[in-house]
């Protein structure tokens, strides 16, 4: 599988952590993740991604890369479970509450499933970790 790039500037290098700011790019169309991506906008994005160990200054040109399956397990993550999650507790939940009620608890569950993914933000940013290298002048 193909990585994904998007190309971007790094606007500030600050305690081994750089700013990136990642405008919209064209390699965006042919990608099968776009409409998920964070980075797939039109809008500028900007990431911190370590640069500790690594030769990267302030205004350079660089290229964001992850990796296509990593971008897959982050969809999986941010909408197919929570999607089960929350049609698996509905229907749980509707054998022993009214409807308004289960459709309540699974909304509440849903929520405790985001929340766990933000406390366990750590786990992810390693587990989905952008990199960076300097990109070509074309």
């Amino acid at each position: 599988m193909d990585d994904i790039n998007h190309n971007g500037i790094i606007s500030e290098i600050r305690n081994g952590m750089a700013e990136v700011l990642i405008t919209d790019n064209i390699r965006c169309e042919g990608c099968g993740v776009q409409n998920a991506c964070m980075s797939g906008g039109k809008k500028d994005n900007t990431f911190y991604i370590d640069t500790t160990g690594q030769n990267f200054n302030s205004g350079d040109k660089v290229q964001v890369i992850l990796s296509q399956n990593s971008a897959l397990n982050a969809v999986i993550w941010a909408y197919v479970f929570p999607f089960f999650v929350m049609i698996l507790s509905l229907i749980i939940f509707s054998f022993f509450l009214d409807e308004v009620l289960a459709g309540l608890f699974s909304f509440g569950l849903l929520t405790v499933y985001y929340l766990l993914i933000y406390i366990n933000k750590r786990y992810f940013d390693k587990r989905f970790k952008l990199k960076l290298k300097h990109s070509s002048d074309e």
